[in-house]
């Protein structure tokens, strides 16, 4: 039985008495998911920074233009996404990596996070689907792959799909998207494994080569459409086809694809608040994971500028105090001297996130 000055279960470092005693059962697990889930959300929110968005956005409509706008508009975002950050930049996602790393608080953390530094992408089929796993076919090397269902769904078996894998230590893997293919792509997974075999690369370099001919191929049908109203017709199937993969529906949620549309203007201090904040709540065993929503909600609405990100940091604690959000207690001077910025600036910033909410 642990006891009350033992290093506590979920891994935070800090002894029990001063973490989990008395608060609702929570398992290491379930801490270390729920940090991970936050980290991939939060990239996927914020990435690619205005200074990358063009040339993101010119991927995604050469992505588009490729593929005859045959595909739906969200999926070719999505890859178009996904092909930009984890590949052509890939120095994007481990910059974003380097900066959490550095801010992880719990070890086991830390270490999942130290083999993500270049993600796997993978072309599979569904081989089995569970509540809580999805055990996928690599069509090229016949790789059995866990994956952690996030979402709980149930897929159909044998449906393909298309998605970068991120480790976890215990030989399973998770996702930021799984993007289901059209049903015609399993027709041509045997053509592209002969001649992935033909090519004599690893895996990893020739799907990288290949990703934007396979989807162009995807696209591409036996005879041209002649007219628009045949055109909406077959993206209407597609879209009917990608709907009845997943045999059952969950909550609707905003749809992650919009990441992709959010606005271009993203500061470049929101991940270090986000951190800060989260670190702060941590360090001070004041959590709560509704003020942190706001914070990143105000983040992303009203981009707040400051010469350095701790202003902004010390305004939204002293809102969260003022606001009984974290129960937390000290004086503005200290707080201020805590983050070297001064009682004005964390005021200012209070205030604005004060009037945010209140129009919420």
């Amino acid at each position: 039985m642990i006891g009350r000055n033992d290093p506590c279960h979920c891994g935070s470092g800090k002894k029990y008495k001063k973490c989990c005693l008395g608060k609702e059962e929570v398992t290491r697990e379930d801490v270390v998911m729920e940090e991970i889930s936050r980290i991939l959300s939060a990239f996927s929110n914020q990435y690619p920074k205005q200074a990358d968005y063009t040339a993101y956005a010119y991927r995604a409509q050469n992505w588009s233009v490729r593929t005859l706008q045959r595909l739906p508009e969200q999926i070719v975002r999505i890859v178009a996404w996904s092909e930009f950050v984890f590949n052509e930049r890939l120095d994007i996602w481990q910059s974003y990596l380097k900066s959490v790393k550095r801010a992880a608080v719990r070890p086991a953390v830390l270490d999942i996070l130290n083999g993500w530094e270049t993600p796997r992408v993978v072309l599979a089929d569904v081989a089995r689907s569970t509540e809580e796993m999805i055990t996928y076919r690599d069509v090229l090397t016949d790789e059995r792959i866990d994956v952690r269902n996030a979402s709980g769904r149930q897929i159909v078996e044998g449906t393909p799909m298309y998605m970068y894998l991120f480790p976890m230590q215990d030989g399973t893997n998770v996702t930021i998207f799984e993007v289901p293919l059209p049903v015609r792509g399993n027709e041509m997974f045997d053509d592209l494994k002969a001649q992935y075999e033909a090519s004599g690369q690893e895996e990893q370099a020739y799907l990288q080569d290949v990703m934007l001919d396979f989807w162009v191929s995807l696209a591409v049908e036996d005879e041209a459409l002649d007219t628009k109203e045949e055109e909406a017709k077959t993206e209407a199937v597609m879209e009917a086809e990608l709907e009845d993969v997943f045999v059952e529906e969950t909550v609707e949620e905003a749809p992650k694809e919009e990441v992709v549309e959010r606005a271009k203007g993203v500061p470049s201090v929101q991940i270090d608040v986000l951190n800060g904040l989260e670190q702060f709540m941590n360090e001070n065993d004041v959590s709560n994971d509704s003020f942190y929503e706001q914070v990143e909600s105000y983040l992303v609405a009203c981009e707040p500028k400051a010469r350095k990100p701790e202003a902004i940091l010390a305004g939204m604690i002293r809102y969260g105090i003022e606001s009984g959000a974290l129960a937390h207690k000290t004086t503005w001077t200290a707080l201020g001297e805590q983050f070297d910025v001064s009682p004005s600036s964390l005021a200012k910033y209070a205030k604005e996130m004060k009037e945010y909410v209140a129009q919420l």
